[in-house]
C-alpha cells in the first residue's frame, strides 16, 4: 500500500500480507502495488511503470469516484482501479483474483515456450530426414535458418519475429 499514508494504514488490516510503503517502492521486490488516493501520488504509478523488468501488478484506490482520474490511472499503466466505498472483502478477493489470473498467464508462458521447442524439433528432425536423401540440400535449410535469424535481428525484429523468420528460413 502507498500513497495516502492514512487512507493506507486505515485499509491494512483487511489486506492480509499488505505493507504501508513511504516512499516509491522498487518495484522489482512487489507482487502487487495499491496506490490510495493517487490524486498527487502519480509518480508510484509511473515509477512502478517505468521501472526495468518485471512490474508488478498495478492498482489505484480512488478516494473519491471521478472519471478523469480513473482514466489518468489507467494512462499510467493501473491494472485496476478501484473505489474507496468498495468493500474491503470484496477488495481482497479482487486483488487475489488479478495474482492468481498473473500466476496462470506465467504457467501459459511457460507450457507454450515448451510448445514451440518440441515443434522447432519435431521440425529440424523432418528436415534431417529428407536432407539424408540428397547430399546437394544437406544444410541448406540450417544455412537459410541462420541467415534468415541473422537479417531479422539487423533489422531490429523482437524476439518473436527473429524465431519465426528462422522457422521459416528451415
Amino acid at each position: 500500500l502507498s500513497g495516502d499514508p492514512a487512507q493506507a494504514e486505515r485499509l491494512r488490516p483487511s489486506l492480509p500480507g499488505a505493507q504501508v510503503l513511504g516512499a516509491v517502492p522498487d518495484p522489482q521486490e512487489l507482487d502487487a502495488l495499491l496506490v490510495v488516493c493517487p490524486e498527487g501520488s502519480e509518480a508510484l504509478l509511473e515509477a512502478a511503470a517505468a521501472a526495468p523488468g518485471p512490474r508488478p501488478l498495478m492498482f489505484a484506490l480512488l478516494c473519491r469516484e471521478d472519471l478523469a482520474q480513473v482514466e489518468r490511472c489507467f494512462s499510467l499503466g493501473a491494472d485496476d482501479v478501484f473505489s474507496m466505498e468498495l468493500n474491503p472483502a470484496i477488495l481482497t478477493m479482487r486483488l487475489e483474483r488479478h495474482l492468481k489470473d498473473r500466476a496462470v498467464l506465467a504457467q501459459l508462458a511457460a507450457v507454450n515456450e515448451r510448445s514451440n521447442r518440441l515443434f522447432l524439433n519435431i521440425v529440424k528432425v523432418m528436415v534431417k530426414v529428407l536432407e539424408t536423401k540428397d547430399e546437394y540440400t544437406k544444410f541448406h535449410s540450417d544455412n537459410v535458418s541462420k541467415y534468415s535469424r541473422m537479417i531479422a535481428t539487423r533489422m531490429g525484429l523482437g524476439k518473436d519475429e527473429v524465431y519465426s523468420a528462422g522457422l521459416a528460413g528451415i
